[in-house]
């Protein structure tokens, strides 16, 4: 096919006069092609690409068929490749009714290309370009990786994304569990002063239970949006909703584009804040403090598609369409589990330990923050409180539990928590004396870690009287260790006060008791 220059060319030279034969020489084309466009009506052509009928064409069925059960396979190491369908081909064994066909591999692989396309393309699915009401939020968790003493470490971010301004929040925490969902809510509540009217989000297990069809709307289980999106939702999902007074709103399974603002935000707060790697020491108030001074700063920029205008402009309509705080701070951020204590004192909770002073076999329950636990009985009783860990069978010691199972059985020490983490010295000490010995010192330590609460400073203060009495008995170290921090009697400044008041007293010649109270209030003049 000639192009439409030199279509033009001949067209111009046939309408100047000129001959067949001397466009042809002119052009250098034959004669015939000359007449054809000659008489050929000028028109814009068609983009179509019409092929020519191949003699592979009538493999294409069958190779169509392989392809998209091959589709099913889950490992890629074992799906069909253009060299096998090749060889199918050329030994006949792509079908019964199919001779050998000699074909180059290029073809063969033209075809399969094509295909797979086409198999890919009616898989996409269409999606509708949405409207966002001011007001309305997204949510979503995303993973992001932080340098902390023992390397890397993998914590959270839940992201909160405005569509109809593009504004973005994000609050770090160290798990997706629903404590740590209900504290970073509330926490981006408070910076923003608003709540949102609807927040979409994903299927996640902390708010979702189970995803209704429709056809089983009838089981009673529906408790939350069964027009549209039927969903049974947990009871502290429900609550938090309640407390705060915003709806949700739930996307179809495996279907994050539903939720497209929050899954891109995720991704920018994760390249644009926590890239290259940051240093981490646990304090997540000060981490979350800078991250959020970073979300407002850049919403200072221009929106995307709305310029000039500003980020924080746009959300100024968002705010006004969302719903005021609720007026009391609400207890809502918590759930609360149960446990039992095990043989060796301790509850587990997710696949941690705790250490409890209660006997084995005891039921209690759990009270469970983001970041602490608190353990009660069945009465209602305040066991004791823990920092909440997050990890894998870590384990968690309650010092007073464990020295006064220790005291008990001061035998056990060799073998004990308390062993590994004291001073190589008092260590020594403690394992060269008898069982009675050492029942005496881990007493002591007992008494004085009641009042302190610190193992680390006790442990330092038995240490500094092993410096001195090291040399001695188990009751001189004890004795020593109790008064470590006494003061001694020429240290004590005299009771000036007291002894004026009584030099300067009259005493008149009253009773005994008499006498022994007007004493005590000199004393106290």
């Amino acid at each position: 096919m000639l192009s439409m220059d030199q279509i033009h060319l001949i067209k111009k030279l046939a309408a100047s006069g000129r001959s067949t034969r001397e466009i042809a020489k002119i052009t250098g084309f034959n004669r015939e092609t000359v007449m054809k466009y000659i008489k050929k009506e000028a028109s814009i052509p068609e983009p179509f690409h019409k092929e020519r009928a191949k003699k592979i064409d009538s493999c294409q069925p069958y190779v169509l068929n392989l392809l998209q059960s091959d589709s099913a396979v889950a490992n890629p190491k074992l799906r069909l490749t253009a060299k096998r369908i090749h060889e199918l081909i050329k030994t006949g064994s792509l079908a019964a009714d199919l001779p050998p066909l000699n074909v180059s591999i290029r073809t063969v692989e033209r075809m399969v290309k094509d295909i797979r396309s086409s198999l890919r393309q009616a898989q996409s699915r269409q999606h509708l370009k949405l409207l966002h009401q001011p007001g309305k939020a997204q949510l979503d968790f995303g993973e992001i990786t932080m340098l902390s003493e023992n390397g890397e470490s993998r914590h959270y971010i839940l992201v909160m994304s405005f569509p109809h301004s593009n504004f973005r929040l994000a609050y770090a925490l160290p798990a997706q569990n629903f404590e740590c969902l209900a504290h970073g809510l509330a926490e981006m509540f408070k910076r923003i002063g608003r709540v949102p009217v609807i927040i979409r989000c994903d299927n996640m297990s902390t708010a979702v239970t189970k995803v209704i069809r429709r056809k089983n709307l009838g089981n009673g289980l529906c408790n939350h949006d069964a027009k549209d999106h039927p969903r049974q939702l947990t009871e502290n999902f429900l609550t938090l909703m309640t407390a705060y007074g915003f709806d949700a709103e739930f996307c179809n399974p495996a279907s994050g584009n539903e939720k497209g603002s929050v899954e891109n935000a995720v991704g920018w707060v994760r390249r644009n804040f926590f890239c290259p790697l940051r240093s981490f020491n646990g304090n997540y108030d000060a981490l979350n403090a800078e991250l959020a001074e970073f979300c407002f700063n850049e919403a200072r920029k221009p929106h995307y598609l709305h310029k000039p205008k500003s980020i924080d402009a746009l959300f100024k309509e968002d705010l006004a369409a969302m719903n005021p705080l609720p007026d009391a701070p609400r207890e809502v951020t918590h759930s609360w589990g149960r446990a039992t204590v095990t043989e060796d004192c301790r509850i587990k909770v997710d696949t941690n330990s705790y250490q409890v002073g209660l006997p084995p076999g005891t039921k209690t329950f759990v009270k469970k923050f983001w970041n602490k636990l608190a353990i009660f009985t069945e009465g209602g009783q305040l066991v004791s409180e823990y920092n909440r860990q997050y990890g894998t069978r870590r384990d968690s010691i309650n010092w007073g539990v464990e020295l006064e199972m220790l005291s008990e059985r001061p035998s056990a020490f060799n073998s004990s928590y308390l062993q590994s983490v004291c001073p190589q010295k008092v260590s020594a000490y403690l394992k060269q004396l008898t069982a009675p010995g050492r029942g005496v010192l881990l007493r002591a330590l007992r008494q004085r870690f009641v009042k302190s609460r610190n193992i680390v400073s006790e442990l330092s203060l038995l240490e500094l009287a092993l410096d001195v009495y090291g040399s001695r008995s188990a009751e001189e170290v004890a004795a020593a260790y109790r008064g470590a921090e006494d003061k001694l009697t020429d240290s004590i400044k005299p009771m000036k006060s007291v002894s004026h008041a009584l030099g300067n007293m009259d005493l008149p010649p009253h009773s005994f008791s008499d006498v022994c109270k007007e004493l005590e209030g000199g004393a106290h003049v």
